[in-house]
């Protein structure tokens, strides 16, 4: 029996039973996630990891199978939950599951930024806060590659975790600015700043992008399209070459010049986004792909 439960028997069974329970009528989900969750940290405690995960993962799967919809709970809701993917990033990194752990982590980011966002939410200066703890956790384990992958999967691992720290600070200076709080923005900028020293193949140029083969060239935009911001199509310059004038980051750029494209980089943007008028662009309309990236050849 795990200390502090009245219930007996292994953490397996206790966790299948708390789980069952939010399927009977009229059950109390936030209660039975919040005795998930205070289980999970009971085994961590104890260092039964393995178990500790699987409770904390109950506690992500309830919340997701039951969501809270009414009126005045719909933003305590969504807190409860990107809270929640957060420990379940935190118990996987303990677990040396690092690269399990960079879904939940994402989702925390999306989660807490779409709760800040929210109606009704008033701990606004809480969740920048903990995307304060989550952008440090993904860069304190940008190094915990599996232990037998190779040098190439181990960089991966070290680009994505970087790339989500910056994701983090910056879903945390742009709650900062829309509630126009100064104080705390100028601390997470100052920090975004750091991230990007730290990892400067994520750092953002404003470049020309050029093939004079169009076909080609939109073929390469289309494989970027998450990464690549632009609001204009590939075109042809005077001198008849096709190009593409868009917002990258360098790591993008060394692709697409291993793929044969010419690159001219026209400026470091980077600073724009670290500028109290320009850190919304972090919340890029473009960023889930469901606006045309604008392949198309204009003559």
């Amino acid at each position: 029996m795990t200390e502090g439960f009245a219930t007996s028997g292994s953490p397996a069974s206790e966790i299948e039973a708390l789980r069952a329970s939010a399927d009977a009528p009229g059950a109390r989900i936030l209660d039975i996630a919040s005795q998930l969750s205070l289980l999970s940290a009971t085994l961590a405690a104890n260092n039964d990891l393995a178990d500790a995960v699987d409770a904390q993962q109950a506690v992500v799967d309830v919340l997701r199978a039951h969501p809270s919809t009414a009126d005045g709970e719909v933003a305590g809701y969504r807190f409860t939950l990107a809270l929640a993917l957060h420990s379940l990033a935190v118990r996987l990194w303990a677990a040396q599951r690092n690269a399990e752990a960079l879904t939940p982590a994402r989702d925390a980011v999306s989660g807490y930024q779409q709760a800040a966002a929210t109606p009704g939410t008033a701990n606004f200066v809480q969740i920048a806060d903990l995307l304060t703890e989550l952008s440090g956790e993904l860069a304190a384990h940008d190094d915990l590659a599996d232990a037998d992958a190779d040098a190439d999967a181990d960089a991966d691992a070290d680009a994505d975790a970087d790339a989500d720290a910056v994701d983090a600070t910056a879903q945390r200076a742009s709650i900062y600015l829309q509630h126009a709080d100064s104080a705390h923005l100028d601390a997470a900028l100052a920090d975004l700043a750091g991230l990007y020293e730290r990892a400067p193949g994520l750092r953002i140029m404003q470049a020309i992008i050029a093939n004079a083969d169009a076909n080609l060239l939109a073929s390469a935009i289309r494989a970027h399209g998450n990464e690549i911001v632009s609001e204009r199509g590939v075109r042809r310059g005077t001198d008849g070459m096709p190009h593409f004038v868009c917002y990258v980051s360098n790591e993008t750029l060394d692709l697409l010049r291993a793929q044969g494209m010419a690159v001219d980089i026209v400026a470091d943007v980077t600073t724009a986004r670290l500028s109290r008028r320009d850190v919304n662009v972090q919340e890029n309309r473009f960023a889930d792909g469901s606006i045309p990236t604008g392949v198309g050849e204009l003559f």
